[in-house]
């Protein structure tokens, strides 16, 4: 099954936003200006604090509160993939969401970044429960400091590409915006993503015998000379990643049962 969402006008569309840095994150503040000025009814359901690396994780064999904040907007004392659930599942389970969109994270998730990401993890959630989804990350300058100059020049026309194609019913869209002063002429691509971890290692300090206290030492995939997610955005290009919501190795699959 394939999914066109030009089958009906955008500006009839029932829109879902989510993130992980939270309800008052300025990079969400973005996307939702956006989605007010494009679709028609909008919903925004975002943590109280911020979230970040939660990747899929959810709130489990305990509660957690929502807070109305008015104007279709709530705030979850949980995880972003909470956020997803309370929006599907409550805030609009008597007419689902025609598309949800999550972020815009405050910092790139490209490369194999993607699976700690809460903001990803938000949008894979509604993938996996049939609803069309687009991640949204920004990349941070060299002095960690962010612009959303780039992202709100181009969410119009991701949109507009979005719309021209068809994608697969079982795929989550990943986006990520460059940072502006190395904004291309090339525009939008689609690309595979990087095979690349962050983590590049452990601080560990014994704290006494048989105690430690740990810290992970990030180490951001250098670009390739290639055409993935990383090296793309690097270059200046927005990219897009589309991501499976079935995890099964098929290829594989097929020799191990042919082997048998």
């Amino acid at each position: 099954m394939n999914i066109k969402l030009s089958d009906k006008p955008i500006s009839s569309f029932r829109v879902l936003l989510v993130n992980d840095d939270g309800i008052e994150a300025e990079g969400l503040a973005v996307l939702e200006e956006f989605a007010r000025k494009t679709f028609g009814d909008v919903f925004v359901v975002a943590p109280m604090h911020e979230r970040s690396a939660q990747s899929r994780s959810i709130t489990f064999r305990q509660t957690f509160s929502v807070k109305s904040c008015g104007d279709h907007r709530y705030a979850v004392d949980g995880t972003p993939t909470d956020c997803t659930l309370f929006g599907l599942h409550h805030v609009m389970k008597d007419q689902r969401p025609d598309l949800v969109l999550s972020g815009i994270n405050h910092g790139d998730n490209a490369g194999n970044s993607i699976t700690y990401s809460g903001t990803f993890g938000a949008a894979f959630e509604a993938g996996l429960h049939g609803v069309p989804a687009i991640a949204f990350s920004q990349l941070r300058n060299p002095d960690r400091s962010i612009e959303f100059d780039v992202a709100r020049a181009y969410l119009g026309k991701i949109m507009d590409d979005v719309l021209s194609k068809t994608w697969d019913h079982h795929s989550v869209l990943n986006v990520n915006f460059p940072r502006k002063d190395t904004l291309s002429v090339k525009g939008i691509s689609w690309v595979p993503a990087q095979r690349s971890s962050i983590i590049g290692d452990f601080k560990v300090v014994e704290n006494q015998v048989g105690s430690w206290v740990a810290e992970t030492v990030l180490s951001f995939p250098a670009p390739f000379d290639q055409e993935d997610d990383v090296t793309v955005l690097h270059r200046g290009g927005v990219t897009i990643t589309p991501i499976m919501t079935n995890w099964t190795c098929h290829s594989s699959l097929k020799k191990m049962m042919e082997a048998v």
